[in-house]
């Protein structure tokens, strides 16, 4: 079972399992936000001369633009439930110390 925080015996705490999923969390949305962009690039090279295959060429931008935006949904919720994580831990560091003390 996790606890508050972590030791060597009981390994990661909340506190360290909340924090690594925002981080992976900002990962996740970082290289969505690339993913977008590149889609954004490879339009404009298309339209400035580049080399187009047609109808096919337009809708594969909008399967990789679509697959961008689920993929950078779920860093948001990734995020989220890690920030809701770091909320109960602390939560719950309060509540010990509110019965300590």
């Amino acid at each position: 079972m996790p606890t508050i925080n972590s030791s060597p015996a009981s390994g990661p705490g909340l506190l360290e399992i909340g924090t690594a999923g925002l981080q992976e969390g900002l990962r996740q949305a970082e290289e969505a936000a690339r993913n977008i962009v590149e889609v954004g690039v490879s339009d404009r090279a298309t339209a400035d001369g580049g080399s187009s295959s047609g109808a096919g060429q337009s809708q594969d931008t909008t399967v990789t633009l679509s697959e961008a935006a689920v993929d950078l949904l779920q860093a948001e919720n990734q995020f989220q439930a890690a920030a809701r994580l770091v909320e109960t831990a602390d939560e719950l560091v309060g509540t010990l110390i509110d019965t300590i003390a």
